[in-house]
């Protein structure tokens, strides 16, 4: 079954959910490998996994001695959350060694029950401030209001010099931009935020279609230059792509300096927006 269309929808997540639900014996070391991608920074700390869905990561960092809320819309993942914690991932972890070896971070394999429940994050505050809020995926199908809406819950329940990690799927173009200006409106600073925006805009004024891939344009090979200039086309507009490269790289440096005047690190609260393909 497909994401739902609808992300407003609970019932159709509750059956997304129970017909991708995870089985703890056939998780593969990627899926574990995954769900730590952002240990490093919540090791030790409160964090709040907003949208949970089938995370494999409150479980992981419940037993990583870290004060986990996870939450979720859904009934079925907050079961699915819940029942998993009866199981202890060390022995998947331990296959890991090397992973957790990577992380230049201490950390402690000690298990602190985690807080569980179903809520929605557009309008249900947790009343209490975390370290880290994170927000994998469960954001970008939300109508531009309800992204607004999400962030201020987002902001108002992060500590001063906390930090807000949304990963986002194939996220591009303007709907990133309206994201980022949601974080920014609720109060987060993101760093280089003028830069990366100029970049953008002079990208999607082009006309041109690209895909990012590793923070470059790229031109997929979608057929869409047949018939429209073929070859020498498709050569003519990925030379435009890179012609925005240089000046990009000299705001991305003026943009640095600026965000270094003004970022207070025990004060503000830092949004990282993550671009994830898929």
């Amino acid at each position: 079954m497909n994401i739902p269309i609808d992300w407003n929808n609970t019932k159709e997540w509750d059956l997304y959910f129970e017909e991708n639900q995870v089985v703890i014996k056939d998780i593969a070391n990627y899926e574990i490998e995954d769900s730590l991608r952002y240990f490093s920074a919540v090791a030790n700390r409160k964090v709040w996994v907003s949208g949970c869905g089938l995370e494999l990561s409150p479980w992981l960092f419940s037993y990583l001695n870290c004060e986990v809320l996870a939450t979720d819309i859904s009934k079925t993942a907050i079961k699915f959350q819940s029942e998993l914690l009866k199981k202890n991932p060390f022995k998947l972890l331990n296959q890991l060694q090397p992973v957790l070896d990577e992380i230049d971070i201490e950390y402690q394999t000690k298990f602190i029950e985690p807080q569980i429940k179903v809520a929605d994050f557009r309008n249900e505050s947790p009343n209490e401030l975390f370290d880290v809020v994170l927000n994998n995926n469960a954001i970008q199908g939300l109508s531009n209001s309800d992204i607004e809406k999400a962030a201020k819950v987002f902001f108002n329940a992060t500590e001063k010099g906390g930090i807000m990690i949304s990963s986002t799927m194939n996220v591009q173009g303007e709907k990133r931009t309206e994201i980022e200006n949601a974080y920014v409106r609720s109060g987060y600073f993101i760093a280089n935020l003028e830069a990366e925006q100029w970049y953008r805009k002079k990208l999607e004024d082009t006309g041109i279609l690209y895909v990012m891939i590793l923070g470059n344009p790229m031109v997929p090979q979608w057929d869409q230059y047949q018939n429209k200039g073929g070859k020498e086309q498709e050569e003519k507009d990925k030379e435009i792509l890179r012609s925005f490269r240089t000046e990009y790289q000299e705001r991305l440096q003026v943009n640095y300096e600026k965000d270094k005047e003004t970022y207070r690190p025990e004060i503000d609260k830092l949004a990282y927006i993550i671009y994830n393909t898929g």
